[in-house]
């Protein structure tokens, strides 16, 4: 992880933003050699099949045509039920 100080951090933050967004890395900035700040990029916003295949994998039927349309379609099987509808 880079440490920058907070001198540095306070000529030139420009410079220290595009360097944590262009390596993706967290850097921490200093002050007389201890932590004080931990600068993090932000998570880049995931598409609806990127989080499907990050939580459910490759058993995630994404590719099936059948699914695909009925999520499209926005039907819900009849056999759904919402639980805070009773």
């Amino acid at each position: 992880m880079r440490t920058v100080s907070s001198t540095e951090f306070v000529r030139n933050p420009r410079a220290v933003f595009d360097q944590v967004v262009a390596s993706g890395e967290p850097t921490v900035i200093t002050r007389h050699g201890a932590p004080v700040v931990r600068v993090v990029p932000e998570p880049k916003p995931m598409t609806g099949t990127e989080f499907i295949r990050l939580h459910w994998g490759k058993s995630a039927h994404i590719d099936d045509p059948d699914w695909l349309a009925d999520c499209k379609s926005g039907s819900v099987p009849e056999d759904i039920v919402d639980p805070w509808e009773r």
